[in-house]
């Protein structure tokens, strides 16, 4: 058995046997055992007989008499026996329940006098629904008023929360819709299905209640936001088109990459290092029209959640953050029909129930209307459109077993004629499927198992008729299964497994669908497996541990060829690995860590560290906001895995009365072999494209501050971040260190939204950043008639800052809530006309005062200009949208 395989045995077996001895132990009340006990304190008594006997007690400090001293001593006497005489000393009874020895007044009436958690514990779970649709809800808060406990249901509305047996008050709250509230009496683990109504206030001021404020306060996850997809129609758009993507980019921590582009940085990571998932498929490309737009429909979209740092276990893959996006299930009781109609394109979904309330079928589709607008300027073109499909298939079998089957394809293509009168152009398309199982084991023991294929290809025609084009692509086939078990009133655990395998071409150019007769760059092979355990513990009322590990293993396998090098980097001789050999591997632990702490029952701290690897990295040297030619390269012998240690600190305040949640964290995050590339790189079409690779470190550190409103008829938020993300990398800028493109230090983004009345909706978005580091030239030279610059140092001089705000007016047409809603959208993108550049060019040896910089031709006048290229100004739009349900 190979080393590797081994190490990742013995740690499986630690892990679960360590998990088994702590939470899965059977209560032996006849172990034997010494004892010695003098005037010690009940409290005291209790942890050693604890620790000696194995036995989780439990009781309501407050039975704990401080004055009671406890003396007993003895040699092999049973553990009962020693908890019967502590009790008899300290005039407390007990009994098993769940595993536990519970602890309580001796002599008194157990139904009214015991506290709660004394009492017998049954076991609520269910499913959180739309009532009108019978969609699952995700993030909805499970709360009991009494018993100051609750829960949030899961990534599929599924919720398990163990409670004591009597009569509760249960109230459940979601984002728009009105509170769910009923009284329950727990004495059997039966099953409960919430279903949810939609608010019928067309002013939808939806509130976050203190309860859920109060249950985020005590989770020990931290750097998570979640964004409701009914925020996205209100938020001012770029020619009408909502933008799940560039919606995030106005939140503290997650800086854009500039006007035209989807790509997003989040704590000093690069934008490989984010990664975004629809229903569980990676998406490598999440861009239309070169990066002006996204991929997602905003209609498909039920719930996004952005993870900065912080983890679980059960996500990997990358360094920075991940985007967990989520598509609709469908209508399960009735048919639904919207769309809308704007300048850049046209949508539309149906959602039809197959069998009512046990099956459903989504649609989506998306297609531009752009190809018209740009041939008023370049009669040329071919060829300017893009399109969206989102599709789901939802079956119910029974209240065990559910199935998901969801499709995703996504594709751009521009052509245009040239002066042959031959066609040349760029395609690429995204394709995701996903088929997911759910299973209910029962009350304690939830299970998802999920088979997802997506990928990505990318072409450039030279020739569309001949069949002539440059194309790299990337796709993968997982299969994973998680298990949620909730053990007990203080433990959930969570694990499972993936199993993937990727396949990749860096680039090669093919002629008439074959390869061609340059340079063939050799394709790549993996295979990749993930295991992981994760524990979310309450210590006390005030203290939540959640800790656990992932481990990773990758596997490089032919068929490929790799290159030897020597220590220049110059080839010294190449190695052929024929199909499924394997050649090459990683073996990775991760460990995470969150710990939260109650200072009060309005305001907490959070504490986190989290390790991650990165084994795909996408290959490109350029800058431009734009989508390029995208080169994905996996880890292997010449291009080290990429890892990161990320620790983070952070405090968190509600302020009941007037509604408004405060955070501020704090974050230090130091990034191993991260890649950079030397002067003049030649990326494309070279097979030994890794003597044009450097790799460091970066280290990024910084703070972000976010208030946020979610009551009455103002809301939104105010975000500050205080930043840097300095690289180091041998052989690039003379091994010193330098910032990185995307190290802004000051970002402040503002967005509000205000309901001018029931039927008129204005929000506003602004935002500012530092501009990004670039290198610039230092100074000029002459030489043969040509000016030529000279370069100092690597990323010396910033961009102008950005700054842009945004206007937009949401008004709805219907008076009442009816079956037909429709509502017109304007917005203006650019407000103020900002002209924030892309691109700097240089050609001028001048100052503003029209002194030389550098005075190396005092002959002749200066011929060289600064350009400055930039997107947009100002961009109004109008948008028609209409619901039928």
């Amino acid at each position: 058995m190979r080393p590797y395989l081994s190490r990742l045995i013995v740690i499986l077996i630690t892990i679960l046997s360590f998990s088994n001895t702590t939470f899965s132990q059977k209560l032996n009340l006849n172990k034997k055992a010494n004892i010695h006990l003098e005037d010690a304190s009940l409290e005291e008594a209790i942890d050693v007989i604890g620790d000696i006997g194995g036995i989780h007690f439990s009781y309501n400090p407050q039975i704990l008499e401080e004055d009671v001293r406890i003396d007993i001593k003895s040699k092999r006497q049973n553990v009962r026996t020693i908890i019967e005489e502590l009790c008899t000393q300290s005039g407390l009874t007990f009994e098993i329940v769940e595993q536990q020895v519970i602890l309580k007044p001796a002599g008194t009436d157990e139904l009214k006098t015991l506290d709660r958690e004394a009492l017998p514990y049954r076991v609520l779970s269910g499913y959180v629904k739309d009532k009108e649709s019978g969609e699952t809800l995700i993030g909805a808060a499970i709360y009991f008023p009494d018993l100051k406990t609750g829960t949030i249901s899961n990534a599929f509305g599924f919720f398990s929360l163990s409670i004591p047996q009597g009569d509760h008050s249960l109230q459940v709250s979601y984002l728009g819709y009105q509170i769910y509230k009923t009284n329950l009496h727990t004495d059997s683990n039966e099953p409960v299905n919430i279903e949810m109504t939609k608010s019928e206030e067309l002013l939808n001021e939806v509130i976050i209640r203190p309860v859920e404020e109060s249950m985020v306060l005590k989770a020990s996850q931290m750097s998570r936001i979640d964004v409701n997809s009914s925020r996205l129609a209100e938020m001012p758009t770029l020619m009408g088109e909502g933008d799940v993507i560039k919606s995030i980019q106005s939140l503290p921590g997650i800086k854009l990459h500039g006007d035209g582009s989807t790509w997003f940085f989040v704590r000093g990571g690069n934008r490989d290092q984010n990664l975004i998932l629809l229903d569980d498929a990676p998406i490598y490309n999440p861009s239309h029209l070169l990066g002006l737009f996204s991929t997602f429909i905003p209609d498909a979209i039920k719930d996004i959640n952005i993870y900065k740092g912080d983890l679980p276990a059960s996500y990997g893959g990358r360094l920075s953050s991940l985007v967990d996006i989520r598509t609709n299930d469908g209508n399960m009781n009735k048919f639904a029909l919207n769309g809308s109609i704007g300048l850049i394109s046209s949508k539309l979904a149906i959602e039809v129930p197959l069998i009512k309330q046990k099956s459903s079928f989504f649609l989506s589709t998306r297609v531009s209307q752009l190809k018209w607008f740009f041939k008023q300027f370049n009669p040329d073109i071919r060829d300017f459109n893009f399109y969206d499909l989102n599709s789901k298939f939802n079956f119910k079998i029974n209240d065990n077993n559910r199935l998901f089957f969801s499709i995703y394809s996504g594709a751009d293509f521009y052509s245009n004629v040239t002066d042959s009168f031959m066609s040349s152009g760029i395609k690429w398309r995204n394709n995701a499927v996903t088929l997911r199982w759910n299973h209910v084991f029962n009350q304690k023991l939830f299970s998802n198992a999920t088979l997802y294929t997506s990928s990505y290809d990318y072409r450039l025609y030279t020739s569309i008729e001949q069949d002539y084009y440059w194309n790299s692509n990337i796709d993968n086939l997982t299969f994973k299964y998680d298990l949620s078990w909730f053990l007990n009133p203080k433990n959930t655990l969570y694990m499972g497994l993936r199993f993937s395998g990727h396949n990749i071409d860096p680039g090669n150019y093919y002629v008439d669908g074959k390869l061609g007769t340059q340079p063939i760059v050799s394709k790549k092979h993996a295979r990749e497996f993930n295991v992981y355990v994760e524990n979310e513990q309450i210590i006390t009322d005030k203290l939540n541990i959640r800790y656990g590990l992932r481990m990773s293993l990758w596997n490089n396998t032919g068929e490929a060829v790799e290159f030897a090098y020597d220590e220049n980097l110059n080839p010294v001789d190449s190695m052929y690995y024929a199909p499924g050999k394997s050649y090459h591997h990683y073996f990775n632990i991760e460990p995470r860590l969150s710990i939260s702490y109650l200072l009060s029952e309005s305001t907490s701290w959070k504490l986190s560290y989290a390790r991650t690897t990165q084994y795909l990295q996408l290959v490109s040297n350029s800058i431009s906001p734009f989508t390029t030619l995208d080169v994905w390269l996996p880890s292997g012998p010449n291009i080290p895995d990429q890892k990161a240690d990320q620790v983070a600190l952070g405090i968190f305040h509600y302020a009941d009365k007037l509604g408004l949640d405060f955070s501020a964290e704090a974050y230090y995050k130091k990034m191993h072999n991260q890649i950079d590339y030397i002067d003049h790189a030649e990326m494309l079409l070279n097979p030994i494209v890794e003597t044009q690779l450097r790799f460091g470190g970066v280290k990024a550190y910084g703070m972000e501050l976010m208030i946020k409103k979610s009551v009455g008829r103002l809301n939104g938020w105010i975000g500050y971040s205080l930043s840097r993300a300095i690289r180091k990398t041998e052989g690039i800028n003379q091994n010193r260190e330098y910032p990185a493109f995307y190290d802004r230090p000051h970002e402040l983004s503002l967005y509000l939204s205000y309901n001018i009345s029931k039927r008129i909706n204005a929000s506003l978005n602004w935002y500012y950043s530092t501009g990004a580091a670039v290198t610039m030239p230092s100074s000029y030279f002459y030489y043969n008639g040509l000016t030529l610059p000279v370069y100092h140092e690597k990323n010396n001089e910033r961009f102008p800052d950005y700054h842009r705000m945004d206007l937009s007016f949401l008004f709805r047409l219907n008076r009442k809530v009816r079956k037909f809603q429709h509502q017109i959208g304007i917005s203006i993108y650019n407000l103020y006309g900002r002209k924030n550049p892309i691109f700097i060019n240089f050609n001028k040896i001048e100052n503003v005062n029209s002194d030389f910089v550098i005075p190396g031709n005092l002959i002749d006048p200066p011929n060289l200009l600064t350009t400055n290229t930039f997107v947009y100004n100002v961009i109004p739009s109008i948008t028609y949208h209409f619901q039928f349900q």
